[in-house]
């Protein structure tokens, strides 16, 4: 009787323990699958953060290029400024001149 007791106490403790370890087997399970499902975010981040670095990149390409487009057009344009400003300034000489010829004809044609 006395082994029955040990040996159903010893049944007792082993289901326990068995208990036990399926419940840790259980949270290992669990845990491996969260770090399943933390590895596939990071490297579908690590894509995403791939595309964006590219995109970064064409973007700062298109800026290089919309800046340099910029200077061209804003030289261009202090080029065309200055050759109308000499334009105005031979037209309003041009026009002077001509005020003093009449002026002079004038004169003539009174002596």
């Amino acid at each position: 009787v006395r082994d029955n007791e040990q040996l159903s106490r010893l049944v007792q403790e082993q289901e326990v323990r068995l208990e036990e370890l399926e419940r840790q087997a259980e949270r290992a399970d669990e845990e491996a699958q969260d770090r399943l499902r933390i590895l596939e975010d990071v490297q579908s981040d690590k894509a995403t953060i791939s595309r964006a670095l590219a995109q970064n990149r064409d973007l700062k390409d298109q800026l290089a290029e919309l800046q340099n487009g910029f200077v061209k057009l804003t030289n261009e344009n202090m080029e065309l400024t200055s050759a109308l400003q000499s334009e105005q300034h031979i037209k309003k000489e041009i026009a002077r001149k001509m005020g003093q010829l009449q002026e002079d004809l004038h004169n003539a044609k009174e002596q």
